[in-house]
């Protein structure tokens, strides 16, 4: 609907990404890397958690499965 009331106003292709649908998808784009972001970090854990042969999260899961 946004789209078609642009062309009907004589919005240019260019004028019409950058003004209106940039416009709305901004919110969607940066909820989606905040979302990610989140989830990265747990990821980066779980594999260091796992994969590390030297470093903290080794010593504190060889501890604990030693205790």
């Amino acid at each position: 609907m946004l789209i078609k009331s642009a062309k009907s106003m004589g919005l240019s292709l260019t004028k019409l990404f950058y003004k209106d649908l940039l416009s709305v998808s901004i919110p969607t784009i940066f909820t989606g890397i905040r979302m990610t972001g989140a989830a990265s970090i747990f990821v980066l854990i779980a594999a260091e958690m796992v994969g590390a042969k030297r470093r903290a999260w080794y010593l504190i899961s060889y501890t604990q499965m030693n205790f």
